[in-house]
């Protein structure tokens, strides 16, 4: 890559982004230093940077105590396409999840087969296993500080999904029980007029609240 390829790149970044490659153009810089004040880390800066060639790790700074801020770098030119393709590498693919489908595919009840759903369950067991098991990995010197931060960026996105499906788990027993209530509602032996009339109101604005079928 040369100059004017960079710089195309470059001029594409947001302002917080341009900021970031300027200021390492002297040298390293930690995390901390790069914050400049802002209260947020600035992961997602961070990682487009590194997705993009242009910046990467370069250790830890030095610290008197807590976890010593990570180190960032520019990269020469002649590296920068070579490091994009590592960076993606190393990243696995990811499934986007707007917001409006999350809750769209969280809201439809399904008929489902259980061979499906005992299939799924074992392997959140087995995923239960590993975060165990990384929980004393996160400890090993052998990993590298990409390596840890990738980790550490999926284990986040593991939670995101985790927190979606425990939404949807209480959605799910929630919408059992107003489609319960709204069963005994509908029970109107004995009762008179104004109470099948006051049933049936009951009914219509529960049966609004119900999750759709397929």
């Amino acid at each position: 890559m040369d100059i004017d390829e960079r710089d195309v790149i470059v001029d594409r970044l947001s302002p917080t982004e341009q900021r970031i490659y300027a200021a390492l153009e002297d040298g390293k810089q930690s995390s901390t230093e790069l914050r400049a004040g802002r209260a947020d880390g600035m992961t997602a800066e961070l990682r487009r940077l590194m997705g993009l060639g242009l910046i990467r790790l370069a250790g830890r700074a030095p610290a008197k105590s807590g976890i010593p801020p990570r180190m960032y770098e520019r990269v020469s030119m002649a590296e920068i396409e070579a490091e994009a393709e590592k960076f993606a590498a190393r990243r696995p693919t990811r499934r986007s999840r707007s917001a409006a489908s999350k809750l769209t595919e969280m809201r439809r009840r399904q008929r489902g087969e259980f061979s499906g759903w005992h299939r799924t369950r074992t392997r959140i067991l087995e995923e239960t296993h590993l975060l165990v098991q990384l929980e004393t990995m996160a400890f090993w010197e052998v990993v590298p500080d990409d390596e840890l931060a990738l980790v550490l960026d999926e284990v986040l996105e593991l939670r995101e999904w985790a927190n979606a499906a425990i939404e949807a788990i209480n959605e799910r027993k929630t919408d059992d029980a107003t489609r319960a209530k709204i069963m005994k509602l509908r029970a109107t032996t004995g009762r008179t007029e104004a109470e099948v009339a006051t049933a049936r109101h009951h009914v219509e604005r529960l049966s609004a609240r119900l999750i759709p079928r397929d």
